[in-house]
């Protein structure tokens, strides 16, 4: 097959990307200065000079896939000739819940014949950033989950994956979904190490001095403790989550914990009736009322079957 070679750029208000490539043997070399923004149009541009070469053929079509979901569909947007060589395409990311845009291109020449290139089958990406450039919450958590074999899409890459969590926390330390993705890395590339469980217990220490009166990172850190291994002081930060509060979100998991150890339909029933009285509005609302009509419904069968 000939080759055709190619550039493609991205810009978005004093954004470029800037690559180069070749249909077969893709050498992609990103440049990146600027960063995308929510709710502002980004414009991607796709550079495909003539060629004297007789094995480069032209580009005929230029098609920019989009992937604001790894595990999801493309967005295909084919990319109209602007001028001469020069491709565009404008995307503008309007879904607040994309941190991370994954972008490949489809390139088709004068006998439609194609190739893509995706960053040799790792996808290129951008992190969306706020209007002050900073990026958002869970970008740099959603490029490391991107790295852990979540998809296919992307190879796994744990190393690659770690990095990019750590940066999240440096944005955004009170991250605890992101931290929690730091421990389970650490433990899964250390093989559960005695040094890994260390470190991270040090670190539950450190993260309790600077917010211990912070509910959900108090349960945060006894859920971690529990992680590796360290029941006892996950105990005692349960006990003492109780203590400060009992009507609040660990005492309440704790009542429910041992009403859904009662056997008797009946029994259990009323119990979760009386919990729905004294724990007003809890997350796990919806769980209690399942478990109301499914007590109800084993009371009735109950009676039937008498």
């Amino acid at each position: 097959m000939k080759r055709h070679a190619s550039r493609f750029r991205f810009a978005s208000a004093g954004l470029s990307f800037l690559m180069t490539a070749a249909a077969v043997s893709l050498q992609a070399q990103p440049v990146q200065t600027g960063k995308p923004v929510h709710g502002r149009p980004v414009t991607f541009q796709y550079l495909a000079p003539e060629s004297k070469d007789a094995m480069v053929r032209p580009t005929a079509k230029v098609t920019l896939l989009l992937y604001p979901d790894l595990s999801g569909a493309a967005i295909p947007l084919s990319m109209t000739r602007a001028d001469g060589s020069l491709w565009k395409a404008v995307y503008t990311p309007a879904d607040t819940a994309v941190r991370v845009l994954y972008f490949a291109f489809r390139i088709q020449d004068d006998e439609d014949r194609g190739s893509t290139d995706d960053d040799h089958g790792s996808m290129y990406d951008m992190l969306m950033v706020g209007p002050k450039g900073k990026p958002v919450e869970r970008a740099h958590e959603a490029r490391a989950l991107s790295y852990t074999g979540i998809a296919a899409r992307r190879p796994e890459n744990l190393d690659k994956a770690l990095e990019e969590v750590k940066k999240e926390l440096v944005f955004y330390p009170g991250n605890l979904s992101a931290r929690n993705m730091e421990y389970t890395l650490m433990l899964k590339q250390s093989g559960n190490s005695e040094s890994a469980r260390q470190w991270i217990a040090d670190d539950i220490r450190s993260l309790l001095k600077k917010r211990s009166r912070d509910e959900s990172s108090v349960r945060f850190a006894a859920s971690a403790f529990r992680m590796i291994g360290e029941s006892g002081e996950a105990e005692q930060l349960e006990n003492e989550l109780v203590r400060k509060n009992p009507r609040g979100e660990e005492a309440s998991r704790k009542a429910l914990s041992g009403i859904m150890q009662v056997e008797d339909a009946k029994t259990r029933m009323d119990k979760l009736i009386r919990f729905r009285s004294g724990y007003p509005g809890t997350a796990m609302d919806e769980f209690v009322l399942s478990q109301i009509v499914t007590a109800s419904i084993e009371t009735d069968d109950a009676a039937v079957m008498d």
